[in-house]
């Protein structure tokens, strides 16, 4: 059990050290803007950004109008990634290019090139100031409206701990004149993923606008914001966490060498693993059993590495039993896998609805709304799970005066008993902290779980 903690211990100021200095920096998307004022209004903006293997694919459309007499304009964005390293970045493998840069107007290319040492002035200065911009021109009669299309792909910033970020600058549109009529954004996984496992950055500084939707769709594997007549003044983002495949490769590490019983734990870890991805469903379990047989062992090394491999497979037997169509052994494996962690309410609330179990479906959804994962994408999608249902269903569980806004659950209307125990997010929350705090609940939940088990 020392072992363990001590590890973790070490992971978090691991954590903190690699999320201030070893995030290897990528590139980011980007809404065109104008280099100077303009009479031109952008009355939509279509974005889809696909998350490939590191890397985000970005289709950028924007329809613009020309309110006012004929011009001539030089838009673009800043070419990140063509300057020289700065001091305190040397020895990082930052990114910031955009690659395969491409722009069409009205469907047909049109040539690009870098503009180098712009001064700061017009719309390129302060926090938004870069010297260097990818530039075009744009003709404008007046009344005039043209369809611009940009596409390149970047490489994701990501951490030491195997987490990414996807990043878009929404803010500069709000260089155009007049607010944008409409936008979408879409980002695309290459995966289903589970809501708790993303975070939403910035969120704070738009959850409460109710001119914007997030829409968060686990089975379709996108996140899709939309808004309406908006001059943005926030960006938008995601941070990908990989903490269950961190501890995955900790704990089937081949450092655990110690005895033969700890290698046949690992190895039957491992096949229990290997198992569930090749379907063989029986093996699974037979596996987890076997490792099961260690967890009485005297040797407290052996006994502690067999509880927290098994309590790691735990998830995947919750899997086998879903598949199985045991219900009951479904929602106790998936609540012990989730227990060090706080994790697996996205399968929980999604077990309890796909079996009929109106009553932990709609207390799953409660938990989560109140606040405390506000910052995860699993907090909109509980939102939207609940301005989905019918209206008799929130009446018969008192709960349709919960929700004022689409975007901000914490506006309820609840008991002056219950208000005094909601916990409330800081809005400086960061990707950092989240994991940070997760982590630090980890240690001390595992204590407990520990001798609990060992009881059992």
């Amino acid at each position: 059990m020392r072992r363990l903690i001590s590890f973790l211990v070490i992971l978090l100021f691991a954590m903190e050290f690699a999320y201030a200095n070893d995030a290897v920096l990528g590139g980011k998307g980007n809404t065109v803007y104008p280099i100077y004022d303009t009479s031109v209004k952008m009355l939509g903006e279509n974005v889809s950004i696909k998350i490939v293997d590191g890397r985000s694919y970005i289709r950028c459309e924007f329809l613009f109008i020309n309110t006012g007499k004929s011009e001539k304009l030089m838009v673009g964005f800043p070419a990140y990634g063509t300057l020289p390293v700065t001091e305190d970045r040397v020895g990082f493998e930052d990114d910031l290019k955009l690659y395969d840069f491409k722009a069409y107007v009205n469907g047909k290319e049109i040539p690009v090139t870098i503009k180098k040492g712009l001064e700061e002035e017009g719309n390129n200065k302060d926090d938004m100031y870069y010297p260097n911009w990818y530039v075009w021109e744009l003709e404008f009669e007046e009344n005039e409206i043209h369809r611009v299309v940009n596409t390149y792909w970047v490489k994701n910033s990501y951490d030491s701990m195997g987490g990414q970020s996807i990043d878009y600058v929404l803010r500069t549109g709000s260089t155009w004149k007049g607010n944008i009529s409409y936008g979408k954004i879409t980002m695309e996984l290459e995966t289903v993923f589970d809501p708790q496992d993303i975070v939403i950055t910035n969120f704070q500084d738009y959850k409460d606008n109710e001119n914007i939707r997030l829409q968060v769709l686990p089975e379709e594997k996108k996140l899709i914001w939309e808004f309406y007549d908006l001059e943005p003044d926030f960006d938008i983002g995601i941070y990908i966490s990989n903490l269950m495949e961190s501890r995955k490769q900790y704990l089937l590490s081949s450092t655990y060498n110690a005895s033969k019983e700890m290698q046949n734990i690992l190895q039957l870890g491992k096949q229990a693993y290997n198992s569930f991805q090749e379907g063989e469903l029986d093996n699974v379990l037979k596996n987890i059993r076997e490792i099961e047989e260690y967890k009485n062992s005297e040797d407290r090394q052996i006994s502690e590495y067999a509880l927290q491999i098994t309590n790691w497979l735990d998830y995947y037997r919750a899997k086998v039993y879903l598949k199985k169509g045991d219900i009951k052994k479904t929602e106790y494996y998936l609540k012990a896998s989730g227990i060090l962690e706080d994790r697996n309410h996205y399968k929980l609330t999604e077990l309890y609805k796909t079996s009929g179990n109106m009553d932990k479906y709609m207390q799953s959804l409660k938990k989560i709304m109140n606040g405390r994962y506000s910052n995860s994408a699993l907090y909109p999608w509980a939102i939207q799970q609940f301005n989905n249902l019918p209206e008799s269903i929130k009446v018969k569980y008192n709960m349709e005066d919960k929700i004022e806004t689409t975007n901000d659950p914490t506006n309820t209307k609840e008991d002056e008993n219950t208000e005094s125990n909601k916990f409330t997010p800081e809005k400086d929350f960061s990707a950092r902290s989240f994991v940070f705090i997760n982590m630090g609940i980890f240690i001390l939940i595992l204590v407990v779980y520990w001798n609990i088990k060992k009881r059992a």
